[in-house]
């Protein structure tokens, strides 16, 4: 298995080297080989789909054979789903999931986001610590911050405006509450029952600690007395099993308190939809694949009416953008920031402030 492994590398690093297909041709045979191989622990298996997968995509992009591509499709999901895998990269891979599928059309877009938003709630959730927590929102940032977009923006190219919202909502709620540093779905809940507030706290410690242990065990499989440490591993197996259920007992639990019942659920669009008793609520959907502009109404039956935007929107919002940060570093008092603020100004108003009148207007 080791040799096998190796190997496989070896061959990519000819590839990379020759550019001849042969090498990543048999590379891939390797990985393939190596993933099919009877016996492989946990970590093993997961390390074998991280190296089949990029090596196939390489190949995809060079020759575009459609079989390459629909096996990458059948392996992401089932690296995803890998429980024995830490849940930030598997969040990760779901996200480089969700954008191969929406840019070739594949079928399995959806699911893919519903696993990356999942992920995503997982990571930041149902860490053990608050610095955990605040260290996988820096390093991930970029992903934390555009997977509520795009999903949003899939939804709104498939008709589904609730949904869309629904996912800017949630997406929203998860990025401020970590990054104010506020873990208010574990302090309302202990102001309500401290004990059960401590349990579930504690299982996630537990189920951190024992991925970590895992991996750790994983790393010495196959050495001397490996049967002893495959037992030991076993064990440990049964332990995360455990764990994983009483994770989801509690959090049963914690929904039946009165006032959880959404707890570690998505916003229902009904309950958004209230925010709008006082006034039309504009959301602005800024993504990379389609930018749109919402408008949620109180008790109308056009709520929420679609207000697309020009192809170039997504871009000329990041250059305004741009333009104001460089404006400010020559003072909020000086010349240069006033006569930027009043371009950009101007700007915005032509590209959201006077399209969102029209349609306020013809509601």
């Amino acid at each position: 298995r080791i040799a096998r492994k190796i190997f496989g590398n070896l061959l990519r690093c000819a590839f990379s080297y020759t550019n001849k297909i042969e090498y990543l041709d048999e590379a891939i045979s390797v990985f393939r080989d190596n993933f099919n191989a009877r016996g492989l622990s946990p970590k093993d298996n997961v390390e074998a789909i991280e190296r089949l997968i990029p090596s196939i995509f390489i190949r995809f992009k060079l020759l575009h054979r459609r079989g390459d591509f629909d096996e990458i499709m059948q392996l992401y999901p089932m690296a995803v789903n890998d429980e024995y895998a830490r849940i930030p990269h598997r969040f990760l891979l779901s996200c480089e999931w969700a954008h191969n599928a929406r840019k070739s059309g594949h079928p399995s877009t959806l699911a893919a986001y519903d696993c990356a938003i999942s992920l995503m709630q997982d990571t930041l959730t149902l860490a053990p610590t608050l610095d955990m927590q605040h260290s996988r929102l820096v390093v991930m940032r970029d992903s934390y911050e555009s997977l509520p977009l795009d999903r949003a923006s899939y939804h709104v190219c498939n008709g589904q405006l609730r949904w869309a919202i629904e996912t800017l909502e949630r997406g929203r709620a998860l990025i401020w509450s970590e990054m104010r540093g506020l873990r208010t779905s574990i302090d309302q809940i202990r102001a309500t029952d401290s004990h059960l507030a401590d349990k579930f706290a504690a299982v996630n410690r537990d189920l951190e600690m024992l991925t970590l242990t895992l991996s750790a065990n994983s790393s010495d499989h196959g050495r001397d007395g490996g049967s002893v440490r495959m037992d030991a591993f076993g064990r440990l197996v049964v332990q995360q099993r455990k764990l994983l259920d009483d994770r989801n007992k509690l959090i049963s639990q914690i929904q039946a308190l009165p006032g959880f019942d959404t707890f570690l659920k998505p916003p229902s669009f009904d309950k958004l939809h209230s925010a709008a008793a006082r006034g039309p609520v504009i959301i602005i959907n800024h993504c990379r694949w389609r930018s749109d502009i919402l408008i949620l109404l109180h008790n109308s039956p056009h709520s929420p009416s679609l207000i697309p935007t020009a192809d170039d929107f997504y871009d000329r919002a990041n250059n305004l953008r741009d333009q104001l940060l460089g404006a400010r570093k020559q003072g909020l008092d000086s010349d240069q920031y006033e006569d930027a603020l009043s371009y950009v100004l101007k700007k915005l108003y032509e590209l959201v402030g006077r399209p969102v009148i029209k349609r306020l207007n013809e509601l």
